[in-house]
């Protein structure tokens, strides 16, 4: 809805004002839904570790190793 607003003839903007609208719609909007509007409320991404490497994981003809759980599993056959 923003970007749509933005891009309408009748309510053209400068782009240097563009941030401060884009900031002041975030605001709003979060108030609407009773956050605070801080960016510690973002939490980090949580690191991953693979079970297995690439190499192990396709190191074999008959069987692949997951890289998420490491537990090994039928290839398909080529008819």
């Amino acid at each position: 809805m923003t970007v749509a607003w933005l891009a309408h003839p009748n309510t053209h903007s400068p782009a240097d004002e563009v941030p401060a609208f884009l900031r002041t719609m975030h605001e709003m909007l979060s108030a609407l839904l009773g956050r605070a509007t801080q960016a510690a409320d973002v939490e980090a991404p949580t690191e991953y570790v693979a079970a297995v490497t690439a190499r192990k994981s396709l190191a074999s003809r008959d069987h692949i190793i997951p890289m998420i759980d490491g537990k090994p599993q039928q290839s398909p056959k080529a008819a």
